[in-house]
């Protein structure tokens, strides 16, 4: 019988016949115990070898050694890069030896990389940008480690930040390693992180259940935090009560976001800005409306050491119950009440004075003259109506009769540290039966421009009386009254003639008559009375009524009756003017 030989180059494999069929399966066998086995069975140390190392405060060497006597791996150390005698503790058993060299090197900026059996051990290297910084890159998670949408995460002392994006990831640019981020989130404890040399971090926040419980004051009532869904911010009283100020409208301004408060002058009085919630949403009067206690009022007449907090309904959803009127948002505002217990007196008052922070600077009066004449020359006009010895007598301070002083109108306008006071009294306290809170306020602000001062007294009385196991009654009565004065001619006015007048110009004569321009206005006698006196009193007072009756057990119907009175009153106090033109000597 013919027999058939197979060949794999120079190498005899096997002759197939029938009578050799035992030697080709043993010939098979050996060829993948001695060619394929070999290839299969060399794997890496770092993953296949387990060992022990127990060593307590010993230098790194010693431990580089005795891996390498347990293991057929060898270290290769760049020079400078690792203080291999830098004490090290480890108690590490049956682990891999990438697990041990993970323990040993973690925190410390060192790398390693493996080539068969040698592993290189190096220095990491930073990733720096330009002027020196570095990025770090990071994720931040829930406490369910799911990825946190649109967490703020800043670094603390710097002006940059950014948000997490849809999966959790950000992404800064450090200053420096001790540079510390802050991350926050609506509902989560805001946490600080030390980046230290990292160059990745995770951070997971976790729920602030204190933040979440909060109730907040809505359209429809109360809600928990938690179960908001409408755009709602929440200013409290200790937000508001630290500030100097005499209006609702000027402590809001900087404590809600899509809040913006405009401030029309400096002039005391109610009118402290315009208030819009999220721009303008309607045509003409865009402001939001105000409701304190479910009353409608103005901001002017809510005074800040009263509310309790403030509630801002900044979309249609959150002040859908309010109809067309919230087209402009709403402003909820809740008074404070008393609370069962002892007696307790609070007083509050602050003290202050007010300055013109920045002022225009003026030209002295030779200046002006020298200017003029220039201006005069400029036009082909050889006559001056300055000449030259006059401009240097005013220069030597010349006399004012004559026109030849020198004259500061904002310094003669302006006041100096313009006193303001305010001082708040409140009694509060109850039993299971009744509750009380009243107060009683005084506040006097004199402006920076003489005759704008303004003046108000203030009351408010809030009760709560549990009447029956089903009935409770609410009653809050507020009164305030205001004075507010200016010149008849207006603040605004003789700001306006100031910036004209002119500086050779004195303010009154050595006669005691006042001087004037070609438009016969002295801004300092426009403020002193002489043009006549304007007063503002208003006398404003509300009354809320508000029963609830319990239904069952939570179910209650409340109805509430308001009523508020505001009379105002404004008189004009006008005198004659007498205009001296003063003479030139020739």
């Amino acid at each position: 019988m013919k027999k058939k030989c197979f060949y794999s180059g120079m190498t005899y494999l096997f002759c197939h016949s029938g009578a050799n069929l035992l030697l080709v399966r043993t010939q098979i066998l050996l060829f993948f115990f001695v060619f394929l086995l070999p290839l299969s069975g060399v794997a890496s140390p770092l993953q296949e070898i387990r060992i022990t190392i127990q060593q307590k405060n010993v230098p790194l060497s010693k431990v580089f050694k005795e891996i390498e006597e347990k293991t057929d791996c060898s270290f290769l150390i760049r020079n400078n890069d690792v203080n291999t005698n830098e004490k090290v503790s480890i108690d590490a058993k049956n682990k891999t030896v990438a697990e041990i060299l993970g323990i040993l090197f973690d925190g410390k900026g060192i790398k390693y990389e493996v080539n068969g059996k040698r592993i290189s051990v190096y220095k990491a290297v930073r990733q720096h940008t330009i002027g020196g910084k570095r990025k770090v890159t990071g994720q931040v998670t829930d406490n369910m480690e799911e990825a946190v949408i649109g967490a703020s995460v800043f670094v603390m002392g710097a002006s940059n930040g950014t948000i997490t994006d849809m999966n959790g990831h950000f992404s800064l640019e450090l200053p420096d390693d001790n540079a510390k981020l802050q991350v926050s989130y609506i509902g989560y404890k805001t946490q600080v992180i030390n980046v230290g040399n990292k160059s990745s971090v995770n951070i997971v926040l976790v729920e602030d259940s204190k933040a979440l419980e909060e109730v907040v004051v809505v359209g429809y009532g109360t809600q928990k935090k938690v179960n908001l869904t409408g755009a709602v911010e929440t200013v409290k009283s200790d937000r508001l009560a630290n500030k100097p100020v005499t209006s609702i409208a000027s402590a809001l301004t900087g404590e809600a976001a899509g809040v913006t408060v405009t401030q029309n002058s400096g002039q005391p009085g109610p009118n402290q800005g315009t208030v819009r919630v999220r721009g303008i949403g309607t045509w003409g009067d865009a402001s939001p409306l105000v409701l304190v206690d479910g009353v409608s009022m103005s901001l002017n007449d809510v005074i800040p050491s009263e509310v309790e907090s403030v509630s801002v309904l900044k979309d249609a959803a959150s002040a859908a119950i309010y109809g067309s009127r919230a087209a402009n948002g709403v402003i909820l505002i809740t008074t404070k009440k008393g609370k069962e217990g002892k007696l307790t007196f609070n007083y509050s008052g602050n003290v202050g004075f007010q300055f013109a922070t920045r002022v225009p600077e003026s030209v002295t009066s030779w200046q002006y003259a020298e200017l003029y004449n220039q201006m005069q020359y400029n036009e082909g006009k050889s006559s001056s109506l300055f000449p030259q010895d006059r401009i240097d007598r005013m220069k030597a301070g010349g006399d004012p009769d004559k026109l030849e002083g020198n004259t500061d109108w904002y310094d003669e306008l302006l006041r100096s540290g313009a006193p303001q006071h305010n001082h708040q009294l409140t009694v509060s306290g109850g039993s299971d039966k009744i509750t009380y809170m009243i107060s009683a306020g005084y506040s006097d602000q004199q402006g920076i421009i003489p005759s704008t001062d303004y003046e108000r007294y203030n009351l408010r009385v809030n009760t709560t009386s549990k009447l029956t196991s089903w009935l409770k009654l609410d009653v809050n009565m507020a009164y305030l009254n205001s004075t507010q004065e200016e010149s008849a001619a207006g603040a605004a006015e003789a700001y306006r003639r100031t910036m004209r007048a002119l500086p050779y110009l004195p303010v009154q004569f050595s006669d005691g008559t006042y001087s004037y321009d070609a438009a016969p206005s002295n801004p300092v006698r426009m403020v002193n009375g002489d043009y006549g006196m304007r007063r503002k009193n208003n006398d404003c007072m509300t009354l809320l009524i508000a029963p609830e009756i319990n239904i069952l057990d939570g179910l209650n119907i409340r109805g509430t009756f308001g009523y508020e009175s505001n009379i105002y009153k404004e008189k004009i106090f006008g005198t004659d003017i007498h205009i001296y033109t003063g003479k030139l000597e020739k």
